[in-house]
């Protein structure tokens, strides 16, 4: 069972100018719906976004995500509260088509950087308000990095793994990530899960389809990724 209708897989993407950087910009804005009893794919979202300082894509970005100058070309705006151009009202349109709202559609992330931390940024260097209902829906989220490591803990509980043809034990994967003293990323929780990872690390869409299975198969071992455990500070 799961507490919403559907849930929402998003990771964006952003340039900078290097790895230590803080001059990020959103340049993906991708998204993967689903419906969340059944597990299947409602529907996807992507769109590329120009950037309002950078110009070009960096080639440490570019090399990280397969991101071109030739793909921000064919993006548009992240806002553009006039019309319906903007990237953002592109996204408030595929949610009105797909009857998304904060009600029934959990927001689903790899981590909280995403929205608590890279959408503040980008509403701050556009200038731009997000529209009402998207600013509701972003405004809280599961962190599904969270739910996995109640998954590891109930795998410890019983003194194994649940999974089924897993590679590797999603015990000893959790184990040494929690000895490293940091939270496992979307590929070592694939391998933890018996998964395989699907297109390009850090390519925007191919990532939330990843995370969409981890999603997927958080729910058939009975961890909801439909309750919030992650909210902004805005």
């Amino acid at each position: 069972m799961s507490s919403k209708l559907m849930y929402c897989v998003l990771d964006f993407e952003a340039n900078c100018s290097g790895k230590d950087s803080q001059d990020h910009e959103i340049i993906e804005f991708p998204a993967v719906l689903v419906d969340a009893q059944s597990g299947r794919t409602i529907s996807e979202f992507r769109q590329f976004v120009r950037t309002i300082h950078s110009g070009k894509v960096s080639p440490f970005i570019r090399d990280l995500t397969s991101i071109t100058d030739e793909d921000l070309g064919r993006g548009v705006v992240w806002s553009d509260p006039s019309g319906e151009g903007g990237a953002v009202e592109l996204f408030a349109s595929w949610c009105g088509e797909h009857s998304v709202c904060a009600d029934n559609t959990t927001m689903v992330l790899c981590g909280d950087w995403d929205l608590k931390t890279m959408l503040p940024r980008q509403v701050k260097i556009s200038q731009q308000q997000l529209p009402p209902d998207v600013a509701a829906l972003f405004s809280s989220w599961c962190n599904i990095k969270r739910v996995f490591a109640m998954w590891q803990d109930d795998c410890k509980a019983v003194g194994g793994s649940r999974t089924s043809g897993a590679q590797g034990g999603a015990g000893n994967s959790g184990t040494s990530t929690k000895q490293r003293g940091r939270s496992p990323g979307m590929a070592e929780m694939l391998v933890a899960l018996g998964l395989e990872l699907e297109g390009h690390h850090h390519c925007g869409i191919d990532d939330c389809r990843n995370i969409a299975k981890i999603a997927r198969a958080l729910m058939a071992r009975g961890h909801d990724v439909t309750v919030v455990n992650s909210t902004g500070s805005r």
